[in-house]
């Protein structure tokens, strides 16, 4: 149990920071994922949703367009159409946040809202932007049109956030972020600084992104070409083998479609207009490995420590506050082992008995909304004291240092803080420290 006692957080009334909804669209058992409640039936029993016609592949099922028009019936057909998987994804996730926020997107609190977005998958913009490209340029003016709209709406990166703020008339800060999988964790700091210093009183934080299984399969052949001659300690991307992270066979990252987004207030604003904080984001921190190398792996984990340490410096914390981790590791054996020797870093010997698990293999390794995820997981653990084990984990790794939660049901447990850790290409390592109310 961690010292609770010995430090608080040293923000102001008004620099605090809560999570007021939770959304998502996500793989499920047969519908989508979208609730919190839903949310929390897959994670808290561990529950592997990465199933696709005989590979591991996280798919959304059904016609996410009929569950935007099931939220939103006043939103275009015409608009809708001309929308990616990812922007509907993002749709769906986002209102879904704002329901469970009290809000609607007619909201007099959304006026000024801030709109982030992470994206770092580029199959749908690709798709989009090939087409104009390779259309005959005599084609019929409707046709023309047609092309061009998808290609200004869904050709580019900015795909999600135009999607989203027309939705919401906002006229707040918007914009894009591609940082790979630390993406939305990075983009949660952007937020607290935003609201911290007046410019936005409510952030809306979505990470969305759409991979086609085809295209990854070939992709997955590609790699397997490139690392047919090497050591084997580079897993890449598997379909073949299911993920599980922490375990002494991982398997590998499995790809995972979908969004998830959190709704960020600042807490007296928030509890003016009566909503129910749901946890508090005491601090974020982003660093990066010293390496030379963009593709190497930081075995040592210096900017997952290091993002740790600023983390909890910010925040007035100490490690020996610290709970709970929610882990970054993604089935990946090189990042595994990175993992075990950051938290053994910075929490020393106490790391061999402080609760790691990971939620990733729920829904699969998606990219942007991965930093989105392991926050509103977190934040559901403290609601509810339990720590939802480790999808996929069957024998724990033995050069594990710390304790991974694993089974199919919550354990229960004392939180008050917790960190979630995301890792990105290039080793850069995002850190979010997560307060319970």
């Amino acid at each position: 149990m961690s010292t609770h006692e010995t430090k608080e957080t040293q923000q102001s009334p008004r620099d605090r920071v809560v999570v007021t909804g939770m959304g998502f669209c996500l793989p499920g058992p047969g519908t989508a994922t979208c609730t919190s409640k839903d949310a929390w039936q897959q994670m808290s029993t561990g529950a592997v949703n990465l199933d696709h016609h005989g590979r591991f592949f996280g798919v959304v099922p059904g016609d996410v367009r009929d569950l935007v028009s099931e939220r939103c019936p006043d939103l275009k057909a015409r608009y809708l159409d001309k929308y990616n998987h990812a922007q509907h994804y993002g749709l769906v996730s986002m209102l879904e946040a704002l329901a469970q926020a009290e809000l609607t997107p007619t909201s007099p609190e959304l006026s000024g809202a801030a709109v982030l977005t992470g994206r770092h998958g580029l199959d749908e913009p690709v798709v989009a932007y090939s087409n104009a490209l390779a259309a005959d340029s005599s084609t019929t003016a409707e046709a023309a049109r047609d092309l061009i709209a998808r290609t200004m709406l869904a050709g580019n990166t900015m795909d999600v956030f135009l999607a989203q703020a027309t939705l919401l008339s906002s006229t707040g800060p918007a914009f894009t972020l591609s940082a790979s999988c630390a993406t939305t964790g990075i983009l949660i700091g952007s937020a607290l600084q935003l609201i911290r210093t007046g410019e936005s009183d409510l952030v809306v934080v979505t990470g969305a992104d759409h991979y086609d299984p085809d295209r990854m399969a070939h992709f997955q052949e590609l790699a397997k070409t490139a690392v047919a001659d090497l050591d084997g300690s580079f897993t890449g991307v598997v379909d073949a083998l299911q993920m599980r992270p922490y375990d002494r066979a991982p398997g590998g990252p499995n790809v995972g479609n979908g969004a998830a987004t959190i709704i960020l207030e600042r807490e007296t604003s928030a509890r003016e207009r009566g909503a129910a904080p749901l946890s508090r984001i005491t601090a974020q921190s982003t660093r990066r490995g010293p390496l030379r190398s963009a593709m190497a792996v930081d075995l040592k984990g210096w900017g997952a420590v290091a993002a740790a340490r600023r983390c909890l410096a910010v925040a007035g914390a100490t490690p020996d506050q610290v709970d709970y981790i929610n882990g970054g590791a993604e089935g990946d054996l090189s990042l595994q082992k990175m993992e075990f020797h950051a938290l053994r870093e910075v929490f020393g010997e106490r790391a061999a008995t402080l609760p790691v698990s990971s939620q990733e293999a729920c829904f699969g390794h998606s990219g942007a909304p991965l930093g989105v995820l392991g926050v509103a997981a977190t934040t559901m653990m403290l609601q509810r004291q339990q720590l939802c084990p480790t999808a996929g984990c069957r024998e724990v790794d033995p050069d594990c240092t710390f304790d991974v939660v694993t089974g199919d049901a919550p354990r229960d447990a004392d939180l008050r803080y917790a960190l979630s850790f995301n890792y990105g290409t290039g080793m850069v390592s995002s850190a979010v420290l997560v307060e319970a109310l």
